[in-house]
C-alpha cells in the first residue's frame, strides 16, 4: 500500500510537470507567432537561489536579449483561474512592448572587463542550499553562507537585469577571485549604503540622506529611543543580506547600542538585528522563529538561512551563535 502511495505522489507531480510544460509551450507559441519576423522567442531554463527551477521567455534579436520573463508565476495564475491564455499572453507582451525591441541588452559587451568593472555585484546566499550551483562560479565561503558575484547589466523603476558570473568569465577578463571580491566591495559601498530602521518604523521611508561620505543611512537618536528588532537592508531593499559584508552597519549599530548585536537571517534582501542583552541567549527559539518564517513566509529563491549569528563589537567579526537546520 506504501508503494502505491509513493507511485500515485510521483503520478501526480509528473502530470502537473507535463501540464506546465504544456502552458510555457502554448504561451511561447502564441507570443512567436505575433513577433514573426520580428525577433527569436525562446525558452530558457534557469537554476535560481537555492535549487529552485524557473522558466521563463526571452527576445532576441542581433545578438542582443531582452530580460527574462517567467512564466511560473503566470501559471499559477493560470491554473487559479485569476488569468486566462490571452491575458497572459497579452501582458508578456505589453512588458516586452515597453521594452522595445531597440532596447534589447547586449550581451556580448561582458566580454570587456573594463566596461563591467563598475557593474560587479555581490549577494550572499547559502552555501549548502546553492553547493552544484556554486562549484561553477567563483564564490567566498561566509559561515555557513557564500559569497557570490554578478554584473547589473543594466536597471531602471521597473527591474534590474543582471548575470551570474562563472569561473569563465574570471578567464575570460584574466582577473582572479580577490580582484573581482576587491572590485565588488568597492561598488557596493557606492552603489547599495546600508540602511537600517527599527520594525516599528519599517513603513516609513528614511528621508533624510546622508552627505554622500558615509555608506550608512541610520538615525542615532532613532536608534536610542527604540528597543526590540531592526532592519538592515540596502537602500534600494534589494540583496540586503549583503550588509553583512559590505559597509560599517553593524559595527556603528552596536557602538550606538553599545552591545554586541544577534542577526536574524529573514531573507536574502534583509536581515533583522536585536541587541544581544535584549536577545538574552535565546538563539534556539529565536532559529526555530526564522525557520517558520522562511517556511511560511518567504519564497524559496528569497530564503537565506535559518541559523542565528552574533556580530562581537570588540572583534569586528561575526560568528553563528546557533546552527539552525538546513534551508
Amino acid at each position: 500500500m506504501e508503494q502505491v502511495k509513493t507511485d500515485l505522489h510521483a503520478f501526480v507531480i509528473r502530470r502537473e510537470e507535463m501540464l506546465k510544460i504544456d502552458f510555457i509551450y502554448e504561451v511561447t507559441d502564441r507570443i512567436r507567432n505575433k513577433m514573426v519576423g520580428t525577433c527569436e522567442v525562446l525558452i530558457k531554463r534557469i537554476t535560481h537561489n537555492n535549487g529552485q527551477q524557473l522558466t521563463g521567455i526571452l527576445f532576441k534579436k542581433h545578438g542582443k536579449e531582452s530580460p527574462l520573463i517567467y512564466l511560473d508565476k503566470y501559471y499559477d495564475q493560470y491554473v487559479d483561474g485569476r488569468m486566462s491564455m490571452v491575458e497572459i499572453v497579452d501582458e508578456i507582451m505589453r512588458i516586452q512592448g515597453e521594452g522595445g525591441v531597440q532596447e534589447l541588452i547586449d550581451i556580448g559587451g561582458l566580454a570587456d572587463y573594463e566596461a563591467v568593472q563598475s557593474k560587479i555585484r555581490l549577494k550572499l546566499v547559502n552555501y549548502e542550499a546553492n553547493k552544484a550551483r556554486l562549484e561553477g562560479m567563483p564564490h567566498v565561503p561566509f559561515l555557513d553562507l557564500a559569497i557570490m558575484f554578478y554584473v547589473e547589466i543594466d536597471s531602471n523603476s521597473q527591474r534590474i537585469l543582471t548575470a551570474a558570473v562563472e569561473h569563465h568569465h574570471l578567464e575570460m577578463w584574466g582577473i582572479g577571485k580577490e580582484r573581482i571580491y576587491n572590485d565588488a566591495l568597492y561598488n557596493m559601498r557606492a552603489c547599495c549604503p546600508v540602511r537600517i530602521k527599527s520594525v516599528m518604523s519599517v513603513i516609513k521611508e528614511v528621508e533624510e540622506e546622508n552627505d554622500g561620505n558615509l555608506d550608512l543611512i541610520i538615525s542615532e537618536e532613532d536608534i536610542s529611543h527604540e528597543q526590540g528588532f531592526w532592519i538592515m537592508t540596502t537602500k534600494l531593499g534589494i540583496q540586503g543580506a549583503s550588509t553583512l559584508v559590505h559597509g560599517d552597519g553593524l559595527k556603528k549599530f552596536a557602538q550606538i547600542n553599545r552591545d554586541n548585536i544577534v542577526i536574524l537571517p529573514s531573507s536574502i534582501h534583509e536581515v533583522m538585528l536585536i541587541p544581544q542583552m535584549l536577545a538574552n541567549g535565546n538563539y534556539e527559539y529565536l532559529s526555530h522563529m526564522v525557520e517558520e518564517v522562511n517556511r511560511d513566509e518567504v519564497l524559496r529563491e528569497d530564503r537565506l538561512s535559518n541559523s542565528i549569528y552574533l556580530y562581537n563589537r570588540n572583534e569586528d567579526s561575526i560568528t553563528i551563535a546557533y546552527r539552525g537546520p538546513e534551508l
